[in-house]
Formats: structure tokens, sequence, C-alpha cells
């Protein structure tokens, strides 16, 4: 029997399409031109609209997931920039570091390919995306990883 996902798995999961959508406009950088042809600046304006609409859908799905994370009273640590904290979270802070890394080199080097640079910008966005969804709390609350604050306190006063 398949398994149902939950709501808080779908805003998750629509957040982290909205961050693709958006981060994937960047490969399409080199076909289009604000001083082309018609249709280079429609597909121009078209990007630019996409790029700024997945970005928007992202974080909007990502305010609700954490309303219900707070709503539930989820417990969550101290506010820091966590690195490697799952699996999941490993290989996309990894790609970050490997993305930082092409972005530095891209400029300092004259005459990189236009399909490269994209790439490495793809890379670079995408992973520092990722990287917030999956080592915030947020990911601990949708996969389950730590309890509910008031379940802890309810099994604390039962003991008492």
């Amino acid at each position: 029997m398949a398994k149902l996902i939950s709501r808080k798995q779908m805003w998750f999961f629509f957040s982290i399409i909205g961050f693709f959508i958006s981060s994937a406009t960047v490969w399409f950088i080199p076909l289009v031109s604000f001083d082309g042809e018609l249709w280079q600046r429609i597909a121009a304006y078209i990007l630019g609209a996409s790029f700024w609409l997945g970005l928007i859908a992202g974080f909007a799905f990502l305010v609700i997931l954490n309303l219900m994370r707070r709503k539930e009273k989820h417990r969550a640590s101290i506010p820091f920039i966590w690195f490697f904290r799952n699996k999941i979270a490993l290989v996309f802070d990894i790609a970050l570091v490997i993305g930082l890394a092409g972005v530095i080199v891209m400029l300092f080097v004259d005459g990189l390919n236009q399909w490269m640079s994209a790439g490495i910008l793809f890379t670079f966005i995408f992973s520092l995306e990722m990287h917030g969804m999956f080592n915030g709390e947020n990911y601990k609350f949708v996969s389950g990883k730590k309890k509910i604050l008031y379940k802890i306190k309810q099994e604390g006063e039962a003991n008492d």
C-alpha cells in the first residue's frame, strides 16, 4: 500500500520545487538577451519572472511549513549556521563548497564558457538553498527526527 505524504512533507517538497525552478532559470541565461530579437526579449522577461516566482514560492511554502512547526510547538535548537547535519545535507554542503569555489574561479578567469558559468551558478545557488532546507529545523520537523516539545514536557511531568 502506498504511503501517503503528510501536509508538512508536501509543503517541504513544494518549497524545494520552487527553489529548483528559481535556480534552474540560471541555466537559460546564455539563450536570452534584453537587446536581442523579440523572442529573446520575451524569453528574458519570462526567465526573470520565473526566477522571482520560484524564489517567492519556495519561501512562501517554507513560511507555511514554519508556521505549522511553531503551531505544533516543535522544539528547535539555538539558531546557528549548521553544516553536515544529515546525509542529504552532506551532499548539498559539499556541492555548496564546490559551487563557491567555482564562483571564485569565475571571478578571476576571463573567457569561461557561458554554459559552464551557468552550471556553476546553478550549483552554487541551488546547493545554498538546499543547505538551508536540509540543515534547518523544518527538515527535522518534516522527517520526524525531533520530538515535539509538549510531548517531552508531558512525559517529564508524568515522571514527577
